[in-house]
Order: structure tokens, then C-alpha cells, then sequence
């Protein structure tokens, strides 16, 4: 099944690709947190599916650290409460 296929089963409008290089996630993770960031604050999803952070890839880990520390940092009350 390809990119195109996946969203389309999952309803997915828009995706957002941030410029990092393939299997160095882990070194950029502030930079991977503040695309994830503004993303939540531009598009305010009502619901936000992520990876697992058990999943194999190295990439995916840290993927999954990024997002844990975004949403981390909002709860309590938040940016997205505006």
C-alpha cells in the first residue's frame, strides 16, 4: 500500500513533511518538536494519531519523543486553548 492509499483510508486533508534527514531524527528532535508544534497550533486537530513508542525505527522513536514532548508541554491548559 503506497502514501496516497493510506491517507485516503484514513481521511487525511493535509500532510506536512519536515526537511529532516532520514534516520538522524534523534539529533534534530527540538526541531522535529517545533514542526509538530506549530502544526497543532495552525491546523488544531480534534484528533492527533502518532506512532508507537515501541516501534522498531529509530526514526519512529524519536518521532514518538518529539511528539510526547510537545503535547507534554501543552497539557494544563495551553496554546491550543486559544
Amino acid at each position: 500500500m503506497c502514501l496516497e492509499e493510506e491517507v485516503e483510508i484514513l481521511g487525511v486533508r493535509d500532510i506536512i513533511f519536515v526537511d529532516l534527514p532520514d534516520g538522524s531524527v534523534a539529533e534534530h528532535l527540538d526541531e522535529a518538536a517545533d514542526a509538530i508544534r506549530k502544526a497543532l497550533l495552525d491546523k488544531r486537530p480534534r484528533l492527533l494519531l502518532t506512532i508507537s513508542p515501541l516501534e522498531i525505527s529509530p526514526d519512529h522513536r524519536a518521532t514518538f519523543a518529539a511528539v510526547h514532548e510537545v503535547l507534554t508541554s501543552l497539557r494544563g491548559g495551553s496554546e491550543l486553548d486559544e
